[in-house]
């Protein structure tokens, strides 16, 4: 068989020749036959990168687990953080202070009506 230097150097270079034949693969089947582009490139992507499932599957089993933990410190609990604080609207200020000058202007403008018509009606 030759030595273990040999073995490894065979090893790595039918895993580089697979990549190659993955990615060619997915570059044809793009070009030839769009439906089964995405097949061929999962394909070229677990060639060239195998630990990607190994690694998803890893994480998956700990989100699980980090949820189960959440999950178990019972339901979730809303509470306010400080006492919120009265706020004067500027908007609504404006209107008063608006319609309190509209009372008083209609207000004078009845009074000089009154004092003219009044004289009259008495």
């Amino acid at each position: 068989m030759g030595s273990p230097r040999e073995v490894l150097l065979i090893l790595l270079w039918l895993q580089r020749e697979q990549m190659e034949h993955a990615q060619t693969r997915a570059i044809i089947q793009t070009i030839a036959n769009r439906e089964k582009a995405s097949e061929a490139f999962e394909d070229y992507k677990k060639a060239r990168f195998p630990w990607i499932e190994s690694s998803q599957a890893r994480d998956k089993v700990n989100h699980i687990k980090q949820l189960m933990e959440e999950v178990k410190k019972g339901p979730i609990q809303i509470t306010a953080q400080h006492a919120p604080s009265k706020m004067r609207s500027r908007l609504k200020t404006k209107v008063i202070e608006r319609t309190d000058a509209a009372k008083a202007k209609i207000a004078a403008e009845q009074k000089k009506i009154y004092e003219k018509v009044g004289s009259i009606v008495q």
